[in-house]
């Protein structure tokens, strides 16, 4: 059963910080199959300057919390840079 994907950012200090771009952020493949590795590639925004120690990610497959990883990044950030993560699993 394929399954769409959809991005969402969550609720707290980052939230004013970063804004997603919606409109190019997006999966490889487009759609989430149980048991097939998937790209996601994040695109958007810093508000203001930033260093960013490590992203936390949750994956939600049907409403219930299916995998959650952290990714160790330690990267600097200027305001109004793009910013793109791309990462498989």
């Amino acid at each position: 059963m394929d399954s769409d994907v959809e991005f969402m950012s969550c609720p707290g200090p980052h939230d004013e910080t970063y804004d997603i771009d919606d409109d190019y952020s997006h999966t490889e493949p487009d759609k989430a199959k149980k048991n097939i590795d998937i790209s996601l590639i994040l695109e958007g925004v810093m508000n203001e300057d930033v260093h960013v120690d490590s992203l936390h990610l949750d994956v939600y497959w049907n409403g219930n919390l299916f995998h959650t990883e952290d990714h160790k990044l330690d990267d600097d950030i200027e305001e109004q840079e793009p910013y793109e993560l791309k990462f498989t699993w």
